[in-house]
Parts: C-alpha cells; structure tokens; sequence
C-alpha cells in the first residue's frame, strides 16, 4: 500500500518537479549541453563528471567516495581515487573546490597537476 501511496504521489508530479530532483550535468565543455539535453554520446568533446567520478572516451577517473555537489558554501574536499585508460591504470588524490561564489562551477586538482579540470553545470536542475 505504502508503495502505491509514494508511486501515486511521484506521478501527480509534473516531469519537470520531478527532473529538479536529479544531480547536475557537469561538463568541461559547454558545447557539450545541448547534444547531452538531446541524448546524443559527447565523451569525444570532453569530460563529464558526476558523484562517483568523472570521463571521457577511453579515460575515466573514479573517486573512493562519492561526491555531494551543491554550491551553498565555499568548500574544499579532498578525495583518494584512480584514474584509468586502455592498459593502464594509477592511483591518485582530488583536491575538489566548490563554492557558492561561482554555483556551477567544480575545479578539480589531480595530485600533481598544477591546474584544475573545471567543470561547468549544463543547466538549473
């Protein structure tokens, strides 16, 4: 019954209330929004990242924790992970940056790059 109740209820929801409640796309591209909007494969244009990682074609990186991204405060958070490719695979740290002073925008320093991949939200959820 409780479960007819909660099905019931998420249905009554017009898609958009309910589309809110899904994390962002974050990209390292914004050329890259609109053929995601439209279901279109962009791993060829650059990286997207999500709570558990980020990738692209025959690349990816996955951190030990998955990410709560939000943008109400200014935050750093540090996280261990490993990065892969076709043969190959290395361990590594993420310094993740946040803040509420830039919402959308996610910076993430590999252990020993000296500039962050920034990631920029495709659009309001």
């Amino acid at each position: 019954m409780r479960m007819a109740i909660i099905l019931a209820t998420v249905l009554a929801f017009p898609a958009t209330q309910v589309l809110s409640q899904e994390p962002p796309v974050l990209v390292t591209d914004k050329a890259m929004c609109a053929p995601i909007a439209n279901g279109e494969d962009v791993q060829e244009m650059g990286m997207i990242l999500n709570a558990e990682g980020m990738y692209e074609i025959e690349y990816y990186c996955e951190f030990a924790e998955p990410l709560d991204i939000y943008w109400h405060e200014e935050r750093t958070i540090v996280r261990a992970g490993y990065c892969a490719e076709p043969g190959f695979i290395h361990p590594t740290v993420f310094a993740i940056q946040m803040s509420d002073y830039e919402p959308g925008v996610v910076r993430i320093w590999e252990q020993g790059s000296e500039e962050p991949t920034v990631f920029h939200r495709c659009w309001e959820n």
